[in-house]
């Protein structure tokens, strides 16, 4: 697991925290049906809603074997750009959704996913870190296919 940050600072202010975005994936969509193995198989770019790149790889045994994006995380001391690394064996279920999650120290992530097809997926992605302060993130997340 591997985790990188960049700090912008933010000025000290009191009140009300702009809320981070809060997005699920939208109602009435279904999931791709169950695939044979090997289906999603090979490399998946995109990005986040905060335009921050997203990239994960998928074995011939349908499963989530590195994963890597970059989010945005904010509270009322700090606001910063965290970028997580994992790889690892995280399947694919068979109404086409995954989740790969990760820890560092006390900071941790989950990123949930779900195939729309052989050539596009989606997701959530959120994360808690405590290093350069205590600050959370969450951002929906879209991706293709593209080797």
């Amino acid at each position: 697991m591997r985790r990188e940050r960049e700090v912008v600072p933010v000025p000290a202010r009191f009140g009300k925290v702009a809320s981070i975005l809060a997005v699920s994936l939208a109602l009435g969509l279904l999931p791709a049906t169950p695939a044979a193995a090997g289906v999603h198989q090979g490399t998946w770019r995109g990005t986040t809603g905060e335009q921050r790149n997203i990239a994960f790889r998928v074995n011939g045994s349908e499963q989530v074997t590195w994963l890597r994006f970059k989010i945005e995380v904010e509270s009322v001391l700090c606001k910063a750009v965290i970028t997580w690394e994992a790889s690892g064996s995280y399947p694919i279920r068979p109404d086409g959704t995954f989740v790969v999650k990760g820890m560092d120290g006390l900071s941790s992530f989950r990123v949930q996913g779900v195939f729309l097809g052989r050539a596009r997926a989606e997701g959530i992605a959120k994360t808690t870190v405590f290093d350069p302060c205590f600050a959370s993130g969450r951002t929906q997340w879209k991706a293709t296919k593209v080797l």
